[in-house]
């Protein structure tokens, strides 16, 4: 696919794994995209039909597209799609397994946990930094408990 038609989506899919920034970047493009998805509407009661395929790992997944051109080269031109935010898709399949671009080198799976999270906006929320003790800091703390045990003094 051509830079030039390359999506928000796509261009972050690229990119997602290598730090916690762009892979919030890829969280963030997936919600706020318009996806395209196997299925079709039933005319008699107008309910959406979704199809399923299988992800890698055997199990049920719905497939989805970022964009017309990576759905084309992945089904038949004849296979009905509809094209939908994809905010939407997950909540009409609540506990579905998903795979995104399923015949593309940029292929990516998710489970249904992870896309609860990224519902709740767990996904997309900055990291909370933790406060992490050095070596040195946890020698000297350790230190000056046993001078304080040592000298039969406490802590205030």
């Amino acid at each position: 696919m051509s830079e030039l038609t390359e999506n928000k989506l796509e261009a972050t899919l690229h990119h997602a794994s290598a730090t916690p920034e762009q892979e919030k970047s890829f969280w963030h493009a997936l919600l706020e995209s318009e996806l395209l998805v196997l299925g079709d509407t039933d005319q008699n009661t107008g309910s959406v039909v979704i199809q399923n395929g299988l992800a890698s790992y055997g199990t049920s997944a719905i497939p989805f597209f970022s964009s017309y051109e990576v759905l084309e080269q992945s089904v038949d031109a004849s296979r009905s799609y509809l094209k939908m935010p994809a905010k939407t898709l997950f909540e009409l399949t609540p506990g579905a397994h998903y795979v995104l671009n399923p015949r593309s080198e940029n292929r990516r799976e998710f489970s249904a946990n992870q896309i609860k999270d990224l519902l709740a906006g767990h996904l997309t929320k900055p990291a909370v930094a933790a406060t992490v003790a050095t070596p040195a800091a946890v020698e000297e703390q350790n230190l000056g408990s046993r001078f304080r045990s040592i000298l039969g003094l406490r802590k205030s």
